[in-house]
């Protein structure tokens, strides 16, 4: 599991709890109890908010959970921000901690992808700054357009060379194979950093595909949904985390049924109020 998605530390254990029941029919908060070397009731009290475990409990907590290095710092900055009781060093802790969970809510921490990308690394612009190379990527592990790319020609309603031209792409970087006249994906799921230096650029290039999808699409078929919404930060982080659930929950469900279509989904989050200092 990413705890980095919850601020509540209590939350993360929780949590912790159950996926280690996955995998260790003993795992429950009497083991932990009994791991940490305190009563049972003690584990009750903290997780009910009554009391907070100590520096060293927290650390056996981590043990018991084998937490990495970064996550272990991550759920000591949680404890210690609950125990203090001075709010410029809760503030300090805070910064401290927003500053550790902030690499792991990106997409790629949250969401399954390839790393194959690597693989195109040199030739990476040719990829992704042609939207339409992703969108023929994906139309390639569909079964009909694979064995029949006249199929694909007929239903994409884009222009013929376009097509060619991503092809043309797909194939040069090792993404697709042809094979007799049929064609195969063998690169799957690749994701672009936000950090990457090209993302700027692929973001609105996207943008641009979302909005030529009114020429090239029956609106019939699509649906769209937009929204100005005031939220705090438990709020932000609530809605983002159950759309990377949604995602996985989604894919984890529909990944062994065949797929027939292409679909484009876009998830905008925008800050548009931000206090300067």
């Amino acid at each position: 599991m990413n705890i980095y998605v919850e601020r509540d530390y209590r939350t993360i254990l929780k949590q912790l709890i159950e996926e280690k029941k996955k995998i260790d029919n003993r795992a429950s908060f009497q083991n932990l109890a009994e791991t940490i070397r305190v009563p049972k009731s003690y584990v009750s009290k903290v997780m009910n908010g009554r009391a907070d475990f100590s520096a060293d409990q927290i650390f056996l907590c981590c043990h018991y959970f084998n937490l990495d290095q970064t996550e272990s710092r991550y759920l000591d900055l949680l404890v210690e921000i609950e125990r203090s009781a001075l709010q410029q060093r809760k503030d300090s802790l805070a910064k401290q901690a927003e500053a550790v969970r902030k690499p792991f809510l990106n997409t790629e921490s949250n969401i399954e992808v390839d790393s194959a990308d690597r693989e195109i690394e040199s030739n990476i612009e040719d990829y992704y700054l042609n939207p339409v190379n992703l969108l023929i990527h994906q139309c390639l592990s569909i079964d009909r357009y694979r064995l029949n790319i006249a199929l694909l020609y007929k239903d994409i309603n884009l222009p013929p060379q376009t097509i060619d031209r991503s092809l043309q792409d797909l194939l040069r970087l090792g993404i697709v194979e042809k094979q007799g006249g049929h064609y195969k994906a063998v690169i799957n799921n690749i994701h672009l950093s936000q950090d990457h230096k090209f993302y700027p650029v692929w973001r609105d290039q996207m943008k641009l595909l979302t909005q030529s999808s009114v020429f090239h699409t029956s609106p019939e078929e699509n649906r769209y949904f937009s929204a100005i919404a005031t939220f705090n930060k438990d709020g932000r982080d609530l809605l983002i985390k159950a759309f990377f659930d949604f995602i996985n929950s989604v894919k984890s469900q529909i990944e062994p049924s065949p797929d027939d279509d292409v679909f484009q989904i876009n998830f905008d989050f925008i800050r548009w109020t931000e206090p300067r200092s």
